[in-house]
């Protein structure tokens, strides 16, 4: 069945503090179920990523209390009872464990600077089994089989060029289906401000075989988004990006295919399902869509720019900002309803995955304050709206998982 180490991250603009961490060996034994809570706040110049581990949702993050992980950190992981989390500036990915109070013990850093690899990191890793994982560094068409638990490179692979005509193509998370791994593949280009017309595209590696290549579907371009069903079906979905270009960019997208359509790539495949296409602009009737999350048992939350295109504002920037409407999609018979959410009226900015603890979907809502300041809040989907389970200000949340 697959299984996502996507993350998902939001925006702040607040000033920061120091955390600290034990690297001294400490108690090899776990809590039972901790949870991490990954943070950043951000300057006029960079941001600064945080980590802390929790026996439950804290009142209150102390920064303090925290471990800082600098500001290229931007990319964190989990597998096995441990994080994982990439640092920008040494280009390098390290192995925590989490100690029995609650402190973080270093185990291990594995550099991937002398295989040239840029410092804006790749897909998040791919685990495989306790000694075997994968990271996909799409920009510089290279395969990185490593150890996770002696944080070792074993292995490099190189990739075919992608199947793109825009831009560096760019591939940020990693699917696992049997010996499969699956990275779905985004190509916009800002400097022209066009996105990749031709295919939707993901890379398979098959473990087994180790062979690596691109598939490609014509029906949609572009996406950026993935989520997967109980039934270990992959779905890729609308890009926020490629809807914005085909809006504003300098292209003719005369028969271009849809940048709204939802493909699917069912459990153990290695290509997309034919028998399977969705318009999601044409359930829910809205012109653009944000984001796209799964909520189990067949239903999707989704938000969208429920404005009619000729009251868009002439600003692109300006589109950023608009007002969102969000929906719930049942795709069991493809209706689509509002969801009436008591905290739309507090927290009505964005909304992101944050990641999965005991079997609950959890979100990032943000908001940014009249004075200028942002909040944002870790929150639960529940049938009547989101569940707040901590808020606070001046600082951006970004991702909560079980080191279960």
């Amino acid at each position: 069945f697959f299984t996502s180490v996507a993350m998902a991250s939001v925006l702040a603009l607040v000033s920061g503090c120091s955390g600290n961490a034990s690297s001294n060996g400490g108690t090899t034994g776990t809590v039972d179920d901790p949870i991490v809570i990954n943070m950043r706040i951000c300057g006029p110049d960079q941001c600064t990523y945080f980590m802390g581990a929790y026996d439950g949702f804290p009142d209150e993050v102390d920064l303090g209390q925290t471990v800082e992980l600098g500001p290229g950190a931007f990319s964190i992981s989990a597998y096995d009872g441990a994080v994982f989390t990439w640092d920008g500036e040494s280009v390098s990915w390290t192995r925590w464990t989490v100690n029995e109070d609650l402190s973080f013990n270093k185990e291990g850093v594995m550099s991937l600077a002398g295989l040239g690899v840029r410092d804006s990191g790749g897909a998040l890793p791919a685990f495989v089994a306790g000694d075997e994982a994968y990271l996909f560094q799409v920009p510089e068409r290279l395969v990185v089989r490593f150890d996770p638990q002696r944080m070792e490179i074993v292995d490099t692979i190189d990739m075919p060029a992608a199947p793109v005509q825009f831009g560096v193509p760019e591939g940020f998370d990693a699917y696992v289906s049997g010996s499969n791994i699956i990275v779905p593949i985004e190509s916009v280009d800002w400097n022209r401000f066009e996105y990749d017309p031709q295919a939707m595209a993901a890379l398979v590696l098959d473990t087994a075989t180790g062979t690596l290549d691109y598939i490609v579907d014509e029906r949609m371009t572009t996406g950026v988004g993935a989520f997967m069903d109980e039934n270990g079906d992959l779905y890729y979905g609308p890009s926020r990006f490629a809807a914005h270009m085909h809006h504003y960019g300098t292209q003719d997208t005369t028969g271009f295919p849809t940048v709204q359509g939802l493909v699917r790539i069912k459990q153990g495949e290695n290509g997309f399902d034919p028998d399977f296409f969705q318009r999601l602009d044409e359930v829910n009737g809205d012109p653009a869509i944000w984001n796209t999350s799964y909520l189990g048992d067949g239903k999707i939350l989704q938000l969208t720019f429920a404005q009619d295109v000729a009251s868009w504002p002439s600003d692109p920037d300006q589109w950023w900002n608009m007002e969102r409407t969000k929906r719930i999609v049942d795709m069991n018979d493809w209706s689509s309803e509002l969801l009436d959410d008591p905290a739309n009226d507090e927290w009505n900015g964005v909304w992101f995955p944050a990641g999965e603890v005991n079997g609950t979907q959890y979100f990032v809502l943000e908001r940014v304050n009249e004075s200028g300041t942002a909040a944002s809040a870790i929150a639960r989907y529940s049938p009547s709206g989101f569940e707040i389970e901590l808020a606070q200000q001046s600082l951006s949340f970004q991702n909560v998982f079980a080191l279960n």
